[in-house]
């Protein structure tokens, strides 16, 4: 019976919904965002849209603009990141603490951002340089 439930948990780890997700370490996604500009669009639940374009610049800086059209928003702003505890973290002059976030790389210009908790999924891509006009 023991050898059953051994080969149970066996087969369950080793099934492909059950691995732990990979996730990038914060250096090496600074490494693919800093100097490029970032595209990032997300949905909530009840379907309103934002497209965010983001601009991480090698120094530190970053320039971040939010259109959600169906409430008629077009945010801009602009912060620093950096690398925290092994996260890729940034705040803008409206944030009060660092937003951290996890990401997967999904190909060479596209990533899943998530938190690495709830199931939310949001889709980034890379366009090679900060060529935005934000």
């Amino acid at each position: 019976m023991k050898r059953l439930a051994l080969a149970l948990i066996a087969t369950l780890a080793l099934a492909p919904g059950a691995r732990a997700q990979t996730y990038l370490s914060g250096d090496e996604v600074a490494k693919a965002f800093a100097g490029n500009t970032i595209l990032i669009s997300h949905a909530t639940p009840t379907g309103t849209r934002t497209e965010t374009t983001a601009l991480f610049r090698p120094d530190g800086t970053m320039k971040m603009r939010q259109v959600t059209k169906a409430l008629s928003q077009n945010i801009l702003r602009e912060g620093v990141w950096q690398v925290f505890s092994g996260q890729f973290c940034y705040r803008t002059s409206r944030d009060i603490m660092w937003i951290c976030n996890k990401f997967q790389r999904v190909a060479d210009d596209r990533f899943i951002m998530g938190d690495g908790i709830s199931d939310l999924k949001v889709d980034v891509r890379i366009q090679k340089g900060n060529t935005a006009k934000l």
